[in-house]
């Protein structure tokens, strides 16, 4: 039998190994050199982004033969669980992948000593290690090549080391620290003063002033998510976001719950070149600030789901007035009907409306606007087919999560799919 297989070319051999699960590659390559280097060679290619899900089933032998052949290739590797064999394994990533530039580990029950072995990737640039309670921060000052870093619901991270990362990491782009709640005030006067290539920064909102934020010098992207009810968001932080950032902040999201009034609505329809603006569950937002958001003429993303006060009339207003104006969040806006719809596609289909991307993505909820009465009027039928608007009920990844890393819903390691042996 296996002197048929050995007797098949190198390419019905590769064609084989396409169809075979993780554990059976590894299992394949034993078999003999040659199908050893095939099986290398398919990995290095087939894992250069790793979804490292299902591990359940394969042993520790197994795992450390997987990085033997295809460590070399990978350069991106996620992981949403724990890790069985967690250091070993952490040591096999920082062993065998030295062309790895994003690593995600989320709910991986990480801890420092798993970061002092991380410090031998090299050329890591993007990580995430959200959700690991026992991380201090301690050792990630040493990733020095990061231009991303994700700690969101690490709520053990200490100021002290934190501050490190700032001083070490001179090309951090991106950092998301939601819910590290330990933070005080010097965090982000060092942050300031450290962080100059900042431009995306997420935060959960102390109740100490932290407004020194609004003079980063590259800052594009904002996003604020007070966990504690009715938390009221600093006024000075968007005076100075007015007064520092109005023609360069691209990225405001709120995450609160009516934490708003209308002077916040007024400050902000002053960041003139706003592309995307989240201001979701504030009673606030009605009709009259819409007509204030009307100034954003650069808008192009805007979240209102529960705004409840805003009405159909107040939403056509809007994008009369906001010609870039693509996707629009109204779910759980009860005044928001199927005549808005219908009387929506005349303002899309204006010539002033040219350079809207299409089509028109409008997210709502189910109970509110029924497609299928809409799907009578043939107006709007037509409009689908032309790709003038898209109704969608599902909820975003930012309402399911403060967070935009679930990107995908991650499998627990009792499926029987196996997650890293497809591409």
């Amino acid at each position: 039998m296996l002197s048929n297989l050995l007797s098949l070319d190198n390419k019905c051999l590769e064609r084989i190994c396409s169809f075979l699960s993780t554990r059976s590659l590894v299992r394949f390559a034993k078999v003999c050199p040659r199908l050893y280097d095939i099986v290398q060679g398919h990995c290095i290619s087939r894992y250069k982004t790793c979804e490292f899900f299902n591990v359940s089933k394969m042993t520790l032998p197994e795992i450390v033969r997987f990085f033997l052949l295809a460590g070399a290739g990978i350069e991106s590797l996620e992981r949403y669980a724990a890790i069985k064999h967690r250091d070993i394994v952490i040591d096999l990533m920082a062993t065998y992948c030295p062309q790895m530039k994003t690593l995600v580990l989320i709910n991986c029950d990480l801890d420092d000593n798993s970061m002092s072995i991380l410090k031998n990737l090299k050329t890591l640039q993007t990580l995430t290690l959200a959700s690991s309670a026992r991380l201090t921060g301690k050792h990630i000052n040493n990733l020095v090549h990061l231009t991303h870093l994700n700690l969101y619901n690490c709520s053990n991270m200490r100021t002290s080391h934190l501050i490190q990362i700032f001083k070490d990491v001179p090309n951090l782009r991106a950092l998301d620290m939601r819910e590290c709640r330990q933070m005080t005030p010097e965090l982000f006067t060092e942050m300031v003063k450290y962080c100059k290539q900042l431009e995306v920064l997420k935060t959960s909102c102390p109740e100490f002033p932290y407004s020194c934020v609004a003079i980063l010098p590259n800052l594009k992207e904002l996003v604020l998510s007070e966990y504690i009810p009715g938390a009221t968001t600093q006024i000075v932080l968007l005076q100075e976001l007015v007064a520092n950032k109005a023609k360069q902040l691209e990225v405001l999201e709120i995450y609160s719950e009516n934490s708003l009034n209308f002077e916040h609505v007024s400050l902000i329809s002053k960041l003139k070149h706003l592309k995307v603006l989240n201001v979701a569950n504030n009673q606030v937002v009605n009709d009259d600030a819409l007509v204030k958001f009307g100034k954003l003429k650069q808008l192009e993303v805007l979240t209102i789901r529960r705004c409840v006060s805003i009405t159909n009339q107040g939403v056509l207003k809007l994008l009369q007035s906001c010609s870039l104006l693509y996707r629009l969040n109204v779910q759980y806006c009860t005044k928001i009907t199927n005549e808005f719809v219908i009387n929506v596609i005349p303002v899309l289909s204006d010539n002033r409306s040219h350079n809207r991307k299409k089509p028109f993505l409008l997210l709502v909820d189910p109970e509110l606007l029924d497609e299928k009465t809409l799907a009578l009027f043939k107006q709007y039928t037509i409009a689908v087919k032309e790709f003038l608007i898209k109704i969608d009920t599902e909820m975003s990844e930012s309402d399911l999560a403060y967070g935009p890393y679930w990107k995908k819903r991650p499998l627990s390691d009792g499926e029987d799919s196996d997650e890293t042996s497809r591409d």
